[in-house]
């Protein structure tokens, strides 16, 4: 049976995990699939996960149900959660209706194969698993430009506030700390009026970089508007955000960004910080106190960071 061909623009395969213990089922799909796909073999749960970790642009998770100490279904749920990308299948002699049910509406699996098997019929199911997994990934593409900022690549205002509110919520929930801090690039207009919006552009790019360098990959940093950043910190009591809004300042502030054909700019920022519950008992009002310590930074001279005043 002639099929689409499973090799993206550059020729490079799908890649498919097949999870089994059984090598005579191992030996039979590989030989049906290898073809079409770069077929990896796990043998156990653990060695599927570290697979994955491995090979993150994996397409599809075949996986027995009947595994070492573990059954297939659980194995997809680590990978739904590890890889969402993922299209996952189970391999199966019987169905369990309640559990089948059940993971089919939750999605943690997409496709279902019965033993035995006609050789045509599952190698139709591993494309439309394909297809899926392409459906799949221009999703997840488009959604992630409807939450970037185009010119600096950071996350944008509306995924900023969704993730304050979650954050707040969380802490809220586990009385835990959380900081943000309001960052603003001083004088940046008089950036735009002297060599343009397009370098004014790169420097907003620039600045990004620059706080990305300095915080947890834990740690939200976005695009608010204008020349002005966000910076939200998840388990940051005050004193620790202080000391990363400062490592920002000083950075920016030590060393200079250099461009083709207009030379070295130096761009100083003011910083606000403030934290929940010491200044604020909503999202709102952590921007609005972070907002104002800002407000006092650039007043008191600009390239400075200031905290907040307890409530």
């Amino acid at each position: 049976m002639k099929l689409t061909s499973s090799s993206d623009a550059n020729g490079t395969r799908a890649k498919l995990l097949l999870v089994d213990d059984d090598e005579s089922v191992v030996s039979a799909i590989r030989r049906l699939l290898a073809s079409d796909f770069d077929v990896l073999i796990a043998r156990s749960s653990p060695e599927a996960m570290s697979l994955l970790d491995q090979n993150p642009e994996t397409a599809i998770v075949l996986t027995d149900q009947s595994l070492p100490g573990e059954q297939g279904l659980d194995l997809l749920a680590k990978v739904q959660m590890k890889n969402p990308l993922a299209v996952r299948a189970l391999i199966t002699g019987h169905v369990a209706l309640n559990d089948m049910v059940e993971a089919i509406n939750t999605t943690r699996v997409h496709r279902l194969i019965l033993k035995p098997w006609e050789n045509d019929y599952f190698r139709i199911q591993m494309f439309e698993a394909l297809a899926i997994h392409s459906t799949l990934k221009e999703k997840n593409e488009l959604e992630q430009l409807s939450v970037t900022d185009p010119v600096t690549s950071l996350k944008n205002h509306r995924y900023f506030q969704d993730s304050l509110r979650i954050e707040t919520e969380r802490a809220l929930r586990h009385t835990r700390p959380l900081s943000m801090a309001m960052i603003d690039i001083d004088r940046f207009k008089l950036i735009n009026d002297r060599y343009g919006h397009p370098t004014g552009d790169l420097v907003l790019k620039a600045v990004a970089l620059r706080i990305l360098d300095q915080v947890r990959t834990l740690d939200v940093v976005a695009r608010y508007g204008g020349e002005e950043f966000a910076v939200i910190m998840p388990d940051a009591d005050f004193d620790g955000a202080m000391k990363v809004a400062e490592r920002i300042r000083s950075s920016l502030e030590s060393n200079e960004f250099v461009f083709p054909r207009v030379g070295s700019i130096r761009a100083t920022v003011s910083i606000g910080v403030a934290t929940l519950p010491d200044h604020a008992t909503t999202a709102q009002d952590l921007i609005s106190k972070a907002d104002e310590s800002l407000y006092r930074a650039k007043g008191q001279g600009r390239n400075q960071t200031v905290g907040a005043a307890r409530a």
